[in-house]
Order: C-alpha cells, then sequence, then structure tokens
C-alpha cells in the first residue's frame, strides 16, 4: 500500500468559465419566450440604479447599433432593445457581461425569474448554444431582377429593402 505524501495537495479543481448566474441567465436568454424575457428584464432594470443602467445602455448602444435616443429611464425600451438583440443574435449582448454592471443585470433578471418555471429545466440543460439557422445558399437568394441597378434611385430602393428591421417598432 503506497504511502500518502502529508506535503502534497489535492489537486484543485478548475473553476468553471462560465460564472453559475450567467449561465443561467443564458439559459433564460435562449429558452424563455421573448415576452417574458421582456417583462424579466423591464422588472430587473427597474430594481437597477440609473448608473447601472447607463452602462447597460452603453454596450446595448455599442453592441445592437441602436437605441441612441433612448436614455436610462426608458426602461420598457431599453428591455426591449435587450431582448431583441439576444433573440435575434444570440450571445451578442453576453459577450460584454464581463462588467459588474452587466453582472448586476443577470442577477436581477434570474431574481425576477425565481419564481416562474422558466428555470425549471435548467440542471438538464447542457449549455449548448442553439443551431443558428444556415445562411442563404445562391439558389435561394438569386436576384430576380437585373443584377445591376439601372439607376441610383433603383440602386436606393434596393438597399431599403435590404436592411434589418429596426429593433424597436415605433410607438
Amino acid at each position: 500500500m503506497p504511502l500518502k505524501n502529508p506535503f502534497r495537495r489535492p489537486p484543485e479543481e478548475p473553476e468553471p468559465v462560465e460564472p453559475p448566474h450567467l449561465r443561467a441567465y443564458r439559459y433564460l436568454l435562449r429558452t424563455a419566450p421573448p415576452e417574458q424575457l421582456d417583462k424579466l428584464h423591464r422588472d430587473a432594470l427597474r430594481s437597477l440604479d440609473p448608473a447601472v443602467r447607463g452602462i447597460v445602455l452603453r454596450t446595448v448602444q455599442e453592441r445592437l447599433l441602436s437605441g441612441r435616443d433612448v436614455t436610462v429611464d426608458d426602461i420598457r425600451q431599453l428591455a426591449r432593445l435587450i431582448t431583441a438583440g439576444e433573440v435575434r443574435t444570440p450571445g451578442i449582448l453576453l459577450s460584454a457581461f464581463g462588467d459588474v454592471a452587466h453582472e448586476r443585470l443577470a442577477r436581477a433578471v434570474l431574481r425576477q425569474a425565481e419564481g416562474s418555471d422558466l428555470l425549471d429545466a435548467y440542471d438538464t440543460w447542457d449549455g449548448a448554444e442553439p443551431a443558428m439557422p444556415a445562411p442563404p445558399t445562391a439558389a435561394t437568394s438569386a436576384p430576380t431582377g437585373p443584377a445591376v441597378p439601372s439607376s441610383p434611385a433603383e440602386e436606393q430602393g434596393r438597399t431599403r429593402r435590404t436592411r434589418r428591421a429596426p429593433l424597436l417598432e415605433e410607438a
């Protein structure tokens, strides 16, 4: 029987790559219906002080390139931007959540979700991101009109049709 070395420490377990509260927040973002996410974010943003909301707002504006007219007091619009951004492009805001303000937002959203059934299947979740839709192929995205616009007005009209829809609808 080998002797144990009293000076040898047991191997330390590596720290998790993702903090548990951010992982649970990511789970909510991937699995909860957008309407409920919007409400959770509204309630969570109300509980945060304006300085924290300001940091979250700046991150949203930088990452989504949208919401330039939104202020820290526009909680409904800020919540809609956060929800729409993460639903449209998973991870676009989460990747910026290293700051304490963002962690506070994640914790506040989780506190709001505690009483609901939104976290019921979290223990069985494997942490995998949802599959992104495949980009359109050349056969499905081939233009039906002329390849080169015949006038600047036609080119401008084509540009308008290919832009993404705004994240916020006009109220």
